[in-house]
């Protein structure tokens, strides 16, 4: 075992598919599996270190179909860009390393419990999350394999809070990209959706004025007993105000790195990144590049719509999203 300190230690290396090494260290009590793109053999390059940290619920890292074992987690093609990057994703807490389609299909789709083991819920959390990444990122440059010179932080959706917390906290942290993340905290971008979908007329001024009282209400309960674990389904109260008290901006503006964020303008929960150049104008900062794509959605799917402006169909743009933003890092 390599010893990195006294409550850090490696517990070896798997590959998969001979094309994915699988990680485990220890801290503590608690273990931490995370992937870089590549065999042994790529192990042997020095390379530059891209750390993606993914979005919400307990999703693997494999998904294993007919035709054979992929990873899934990563919002871009991988293996397009391990010439150039140690490319690492972060499992997560509790979930298991791989699961097939129908499996992954039923947590998507139900958020049924049973899909979300106890280890799962007690430790989905931002600073659980930021304190992980931040022990892979101290774990991986003293790997000699890894050039330390350039250390990318990405994330989307949920990852994108967790991203920027570990890139205001970490010094070894160089770039940082985040996408189709939420300015503001979680519960406040879901009531502001709210406000926003009544406006476009998907349900009634008085329908959303409810569903907003109710969000009050919830956010009261959250509040007497905010580190709760406990779930019939869904987010608990520890996940629902850690990732709704997270300070992004405020995190975004201590940093003096290159920044880059992007976002789908039909995703409504993102839209307050429109604000960021004024505020980074506002403090003289000049590291941020911004970059909205006109009506995609969330997960980067352009709407096709009819000339009554309603939707008819959605394209998949993603691979030319993850273009853009690695092709920002190669050259910054």
């Amino acid at each position: 075992m390599l010893l990195l300190s006294s409550s850090l230690r490696s517990l070896g290396q798997e590959v998969i598919n001979n094309q994915y090494s699988i990680f485990r260290i220890l801290a503590g009590k608690d273990t931490t599996t995370f992937i870089v793109v590549g065999n042994r053999n790529g192990l042997k390059k020095r390379k530059p270190l891209l750390i993606f940290r993914q979005g919400s619920m307990p999703i693997p890292l494999f998904g294993r179909y007919k035709r054979g074992i992929s990873a899934i987690i990563f919002p871009f093609k991988a293996r397009d860009y391990m010439n150039d990057y140690h490319i690492v994703a972060i499992a997560k807490p509790g979930v298991a390393l791989m699961a097939d389609s129908a499996t992954m299909a039923r947590t998507v789709e139900t958020r049924d419990p049973k899909f979300s083991p106890q280890q799962y819920l007690d430790h989905n959390y931002l600073d659980f999350y930021v304190d992980q990444t931040n022990q892979v990122i101290n774990y991986l440059i003293k790997q000699p394999f890894v050039d330390k010179a350039k250390v990318a932080i990405c994330g989307g959706s949920e990852g994108y809070p967790i991203a920027i917390k570990v890139a205001a906290t970490n010094r070894n942290v160089t770039h940082l990209i985040g996408f189709s993340g939420l300015l503001e905290g979680r519960w406040q971008a879901q009531l502001r959706e709210t406000r926003e979908r009544a406006y476009a007329g998907e349900y009634s001024q008085q329908q959303a004025q409810e569903a907003i009282e109710s969000m009050y209400a919830y956010w009261r309960e959250v509040l007497k007993n905010p580190t709760s674990t406990t779930s019939a389904g869904g987010d608990t109260n520890y996940a629902t105000y850690s990732f709704s008290t997270s300070k992004n901006l405020e995190h975004l503006l201590s940093l003096s790195i290159p920044i880059y964020i992007c976002y789908g303008t039909a995703d409504l929960t993102a839209s307050l990144n429109d604000l960021l150049p004024i505020e980074f104008a506002t403090k003289g900062k000049t590291n941020l590049t911004l970059k909205p794509y006109l009506d995609y959605d969330h997960t980067f799917f352009q709407l096709v719509r009819d000339d009554k402006g309603k939707v008819v169909d959605k394209v998949y743009k993603g691979d030319e999203v993850a273009q853009d933003y690695m092709n920002w890092l190669k050259n910054r």
